[in-house]
C-alpha cells in the first residue's frame, strides 16, 4: 500500500493506513521468483475498521473472486 499523495512511498509492513471514505488507495502487488511458469493472482483484498485481521465484519471487498 502506499500514501496517497505519493505512490512512491510505501507503507511500512504491519502499518494501518487509515483513509476517509471515498479517498483513493494504491496498492502495488509483485511476485519475487526466477520462475517464469508461477503467476500471482490477487483472489480478494478488502478493507476494515478493524486493525486486526482476525475482526471480519463488516469487510468492505476491493477486489472479491478475483
Amino acid at each position: 500500500m502506499y500514501i496517497p499523495s505519493s505512490v512512491q512511498t510505501p507503507i511500512s509492513s504491519g502499518s494501518v493506513l487509515q483513509v476517509e471514505l471515498g479517498d483513493w488507495v494504491y496498492v502495488g502487488v509483485q511476485l519475487f521468483s526466477r520462475d517464469r511458469r508461477l503467476k500471482l493472482v490477487l483472489e480478494e483484498c478488502y478493507a476494515s475498521p478493524f486493525s486486526t485481521p482476525n475482526n471480519t465484519s463488516p469487510i468492505y471487498f476491493l477486489v472479491r473472486n478475483r
